[in-house]
Parts: structure tokens; C-alpha cells; sequence
């Protein structure tokens, strides 16, 4: 990147970047450095063409996460949808998963010529959810 003089550092963050929760020590640590990782490259690239920044989603329904709502069907004797609805509504305030499709258009966007001012900063896509902290 500096030997072109451009380039786009986008670091996959979390959510839980920006607050704690019991029983996710390794995951929030780690997500958290993430942001500092983007700050302090972002700095270090200030007076260049390269930019450095952090994508915060919040819940997408990856396998993990089906396989979460398939263990809560099983234990409560729920259907999907409702094992869904349980699950997002102490999260999102949107009460719908993430869309993948809107996260790597978050990305693509923060690759593209129209960013270049954007630098050292942390995107949250979480249908709400920061905002209702």
C-alpha cells in the first residue's frame, strides 16, 4: 500500500467492541484491541492515501448463531421464529439479524474513492443496537 501511495485497511470488529457482557472475555477483548489497532494505524497513515477503519456488526445468522436458536428450539420446545424473536429482542432493536449483504456494502463503500477522509473510525451495522445502550 505505501509503495502505490493508496489503500484501504478495514479491520471486522464487533459490536461488542463498544460494551461488555458476561461470558465473552476472549471475544470482547479481542474485538475491543481491534478498534485501538484501527486508531493507531489510522494514525499512522494520517498523511497518506491510506486509510484504516473498523466494520461493527452486530448479530448476522452465521451457523454459530443457528445452532444457538436450534439448542434454544430444543430446550424450551419453540419453534425458529420464535427461538428468533427471543433471541434478537434483548439485542437488536430492529428485531432482525444483520444482513451480510448490507455489511460487505458497508465495506465495499469504505473502499471505494468516495472514504478517503474516512480514517480511524468505527462503523456500528447492528439495526440499533449501540443505540439503545
Amino acid at each position: 500500500m505505501q509503495a502505490n501511495g493508496w489503500g484501504r485497511i478495514i479491520n471486522m470488529a464487533s459490536i461488542y467492541s463498544h460494551f461488555a457482557t458476561v461470558n465473552r472475555i476472549d471475544y470482547i477483548t479481542t474485538k475491543t484491541a481491534l478498534l485501538g489497532l484501527t486508531r493507531a494505524v489510522a494514525l499512522e497513515c494520517a498523511r497518506t492515501a491510506i486509510t484504516c477503519n473498523a466494520v461493527c456488526p452486530g448479530t448476522v445468522l452465521t451457523p454459530a448463531i443457528e445452532w444457538r436458536l436450534r439448542q434454544e428450539m430444543q430446550r424450551d420446545g419453540t419453534t425458529f421464529e420464535d427461538a428468533e424473536a427471543s433471541f434478537l429482542s434483548i439485542r437488536q432493536p430492529s428485531r432482525r439479524f444483520v444482513k451480510d449483504d448490507d455489511v460487505a456494502g458497508l465495506i465495499a463503500f469504505l473502499c471505494g474513492p468516495h472514504s478517503g477522509d474516512i480514517n480511524g473510525a468505527a462503523f456500528p451495522i447492528d439495526g440499533g443496537w449501540l443505540a439503545g445502550r
